[in-house]
């Protein structure tokens, strides 16, 4: 299916590698036994593509572990609004972090309940910026191909 202007593909029956990622997701301690992986996103962006902010919402666990593949991109996090807050404008600071080619995101909580994770879409190359957890300010991201899959569970 193609949403949010990037390829995404569903998967809820986990088999062979994305059953053996899953499985060493459980061994590693990162998703307990009693809430194993047993829902993955494999996403597609061609550079300039992103996905705008949002939370995944209650149907899932709140833990999200995601593999990035290819081109390097900065993930924005920013509070999430209150209902009573939507069309005010929040000036809170987002914060950023580096999703490095190879590497795996974990986050949970706090941080998958109060905030909304979003890549920007309209740049071909990202600097980033003083509130970026794991890079220095002013790195340049020139965005290429990128795949991630993002293993969570789902209720």
């Amino acid at each position: 299916m193609t949403y949010g202007k990037r390829r995404v593909c569903m998967m809820e029956t986990l088999q062979g590698p994305l059953l053996d990622i899953a499985n060493q997701l459980v061994a590693r301690g990162i998703f307990s036994s009693q809430e194993p992986p047993n829902h993955v996103l494999l996403n597609e962006y061609q550079p300039g593509q992103g996905i705008l902010p949002h939370t995944d919402g209650p149907v899932y666990a709140s833990r999200t572990a995601t593999l990035s593949l290819g081109s390097d991109t900065l993930l924005n996090f920013t509070k999430r609004l209150r209902t009573e807050q939507v069309g005010v404008v929040d000036n809170s600071p987002k914060v950023q972090l580096l999703l490095e080619a190879r590497s795996l995101v974990v986050f949970e909580e706090e941080a998958y309940l109060d905030y909304c994770h979003g890549i920007e879409m309209a740049t071909v190359q990202e600097y980033a910026l003083s509130v970026c957890v794991n890079a220095p300010v002013g790195k340049r991201v020139e965005r290429g191909h990128r795949l991630s899959l993002t293993f969570r569970h789902k209720k």
